[in-house]
């Protein structure tokens, strides 16, 4: 018997509802053709995996990422469990992880509108609203990702996805550089892309500023449709401090707020550039923002009614969300109640629909509701349940509800068995032999190890239903 590379004990100690989530989601007991038809078409293929169309067996799409196991397992192990404990809307959804012998198996949404690069290779160079649109959603998804202790180490437009061919939707991808960090010590990996790193993951000390210059340097692109600096460490940091990136005549077209904005975070002081909650504040973002009222009321009003669900039925609903497709209102919809960290707390929730004229007390009792396992926050899943009403799990049962709920369950059930109260740990490993000068791919030369915590929670609540969810399932 093989040892699983993802170990489920370790996702769950401490037992938040964050680890549980996480958890739910991941199997090495079952297969990934049991829930899956894999389809010739391949999406990318890299060093050690595939990335291939499929469909759920009830007829949804998704990318299957099938990574092999090789002597590098720790940083596939790594990355696994960085992704598993995102979930926000500007971040591309990791549905479920199935473990075999040889391979991890990472089910992901299926994104068909291809990178920003491309989009700006086509274009030449964006206009400045659009910018701003392809920019705050980017922050969004950084500041939630640095909010919850996570930094991302290699922010590029290719890591830029949009969600459709024709839309203005998107998300941050590929985790596989992503780590937990503590917030304290230096993180002194070398990794990233050459144009996008920061100068100081060079000097191998640096903090999650790192990735507010990476935002930087994709904001000056798609702005201008130039680089703003060359691949070299020593000659970009001579062209800065020369001024040349101020000097293009694209940089200078531009308004007097977007040259503020992309000043502020191509500098070379890491410690002077804004927070990506501070940079979602500056007035380039916050002029073209589009007004979401009406939107985020009717939001309430649909999570009213899934809230108002029995707790079995509302948690199926939301766990089987993960792999249903949402839609741009629900999107906008979660951004417009989020904090400065990319998050739906009490505060944000109910600063947010009172400034709507919603009566106060009702709004506390609606998040008391949602956040029933007292995390202090309302998660993304929740939303795309709660607008899912009258589409899947909201109608009388039939085969096609009880193909997606059974396919869901299959997954959570060889986990719940495994969660305890317990603290969760999470440890970032990473080992890297690509070449940090080589142009154009990813680089890394020495291997270090760093360790950190994750944010931690007791969780209390023992796990009552899984049983029961299991008779609720209709029989093949």
């Amino acid at each position: 018997c093989v040892e699983p590379l993802i170990n489920v004990e370790s996702l769950a100690i401490g037992g938040g509802v964050a680890a549980l989530r996480a958890a739910g989601r991941y199997t090495a007991t079952r297969s990934v053709y049991e829930d899956l038809h894999v389809t010739s078409k391949v999406l990318g293929v890299g060093a050690t995996s595939t990335v291939q169309l499929a469909n759920w067996h009830g007829g949804a799409p998704c990318a299957l990422k099938s990574v092999q196991k090789t002597v590098k397992s720790e940083n596939l192990k790594r990355e696994v469990e960085v992704y598993l404990a995102l979930e926000h809307p500007c971040i591309a959804r990791l549905q479920v992880v199935y473990e075999s012998v040889e391979r991890v198996h990472l089910v992901m949404e299926h994104l068909e509108g291809g990178d920003a690069l491309s989009r700006l290779q086509r274009l030449t160079r964006f206009g400045e609203s659009a910018t701003a649109g392809v920019l705050r959603q980017c922050l969004h998804a950084v500041a939630y990702m640095h909010g919850h202790g996570v930094v991302h180490r290699d922010l590029k437009l290719q890591n830029l996805v949009y969600q459709s061919a024709g839309g203005h939707e998107v998300k941050v991808v590929d985790f596989g550089f992503a780590c937990f960090w503590d917030g304290r010590t230096p993180m002194t990996k070398a990794c990233g892309t050459p144009v996008y790193v920061a100068p100081e993951v060079y000097d191998r000390r640096y903090t999650e500023k790192a990735d507010m210059w990476s935002v930087g340097v994709m904001a000056f692109m798609l702005a201008t449709g130039k680089e703003p600096l060359p691949a070299s460490n020593s000659t970009s940091r001579q062209k800065l401090a020369e001024g040349s990136p101020w000097r293009r005549p694209a940089f200078r077209d531009l308004s007097a707020d977007a040259k503020n904005f992309l000043k502020r975070l191509i500098v070379l002081d890491a410690r002077v550039r804004p927070s990506a909650a501070e940079a979602l504040q500056h007035g380039w973002l916050t002029s073209t923002e589009p007004d979401e009222s009406l939107l985020t009321v009717v939001g309430a009003k649909r999570l009213r009614l899934f809230a108002a669900l029995k707790p079995p039925k509302r948690d199926m609903a939301a766990r089987a969300a993960w792999t249903l497709p949402a839609s741009t209102e629900v999107q906008q919809c979660f951004l417009s109640l989020c904090d400065a960290h990319g998050c739906v707390t009490r505060a944000s929730f109910v600063h947010r629909l009172t400034d709507l004229g919603m009566d106060q007390a009702d709004v506390s009792a609606l998040f008391e509701e949602l956040d029933e396992d007292c995390m202090g926050e309302i998660f993304y899943s929740q939303f795309v349940a709660g607008f899912t009403r009258g589409s899947s799990w909201f109608p009388s049962p039939s085969r096609s509800l009880g193909q997606s709920i059974r396919r869901v369950f299959g997954v959570v059930a060889s986990a719940f068995g495994h969660l305890r109260s317990k603290t969760w740990q999470a440890s970032d490993r990473f080992t890297s032999s690509e070449r940090f000068d080589k142009p154009g791919v990813r680089c890394g030369e020495t291997c270090v190890s760093e360790s950190s915590r994750f944010s931690r929670h007791s969780f209390s609540k023992p796990v009552k239903f899984a049983s029961s969810i299991c008779h609720m399932l209709p029989c093949k």
